[in-house]
């Protein structure tokens, strides 16, 4: 009998897609924002937002990345980056 499909192969790009904007909609608007503040801020349209979060875009991952930074959402990887990956890398004595 052959294993079931992993999560991976069962989210499509559609339901990736829709996921991304509900959670970007959802962030926006617990910060009480609307679409212009944080499209102004990442460069990109308010149309293409509104895209974004109703699903029917997905966004490249530098547009992503500034997305979240109009957001004030810190990213993994840039996290890392300038930590080394370490999460204790200010502590001086």
């Amino acid at each position: 009998m052959a294993n079931p499909p992993s999560l991976d192969a069962r989210l499509d790009a559609e339901s990736l897609r829709f996921i991304l904007g509900l959670k970007l909609r959802k962030l926006r608007q617990e910060k009480g924002l609307s679409l212009s503040s944080p499209a102004k801020g990442a460069g990109i349209s308010v149309s293409y937002l509104s895209e974004i979060e109703a699903g029917r875009k997905h966004p490249k991952p530098e547009k992503l990345a500034r997305l979240a930074q109009a957001l004030a959402v810190p990213t993994t990887s840039s996290s890392r980056s300038r930590s080394g990956g370490s999460s204790t890398r200010s502590r001086r004595s």
